[in-house]
């Protein structure tokens, strides 16, 4: 019952106190079993987007430690069906709740910047979505955000306003396998690829460290 209830509210706060655009294929009609979903990562809404855009049950969406502290942030990790994980350390018991839940045939979303960019616009990235992508073959679509910045959301708010906002999402591609020996570069190397395609499908002004970074060209002329 709690689950229905947030996703009652949460879709009655998009439909009606935002303008959502999504653009691009719908990943999970193309895709069977397991899948990561990689974005950028702008604001508070973001996380509550894909249970807008998608009526899957079986959404998986890591929550940084630190709203454990609160009451009401529990409840809603809950009714989110959400896990909890330590980003600052080994959760090992949260890394293995996200591979079965993946193993099963999940849809993980996870954002590799790993926090909300300060500037809007991409920022370095951590391995994890590519690690996990690689050890468990699954495939991966990129999802490019704009307009979920916490200041832009709220302004239009306090103005009456509704917040244009858009999801673009890629094409499904699978990562390479992951090898015995150079590991750590393997991964480093896939977690770039994985931000170009994000970057590909950004507006230039949110592209950030990749904007004149050599490879996005390759991957711009893709996504067209």
């Amino acid at each position: 019952m709690i689950q229905f209830i947030f996703r009652f509210v949460n879709y009655i706060v998009f439909r009606f106190f935002t303008k959502v655009t999504v653009r691009g294929i719908e990943p999970a009609s193309k895709v069977q079993g397991g899948l990561v979903v990689a974005s950028n990562h702008l604001g508070f809404l973001d996380g509550f987007l894909i249970y807008y855009t998608t009526w899957r049950d079986d959404v998986i969406v890591p929550v940084a430690e630190h709203w454990q502290d609160h009451t009401w942030s529990r409840l809603l990790v809950k009714a989110m069906d959400a896990i909890f994980i330590d980003r600052h350390n080994a959760d090992v018991n949260a890394v293995r709740e996200v591979i079965r839940r993946l193993k099963k045939g999940g849809m993980l979303i996870l954002a590799p910047e790993g926090t909300r960019s300060p500037t809007g616009a991409l920022i370095q990235p951590h391995d994890g979505a590519a690690y996990l992508a690689m050890k468990l073959s699954t495939p991966v679509v990129t999802a490019a955000l704009t307009g979920t910045e916490d200041k832009y959301v709220f302004n239009c708010w306090k103005h009456l306003r509704r917040p244009e906002i858009t999801l673009t999402l890629g094409e499904p591609f699978f990562p390479p396998p992951l090898p015995k020996v150079n590991r750590d570069e393997a991964v480093s190397a896939f977690t770039e690829e994985i931000m170009l395609r994000i970057a590909a499908l950004l507006p230039e002004c949110y592209r950030g460290v990749y904007k004149e970074h050599p490879g996005l060209k390759a991957f711009a002329l893709e996504s067209d």
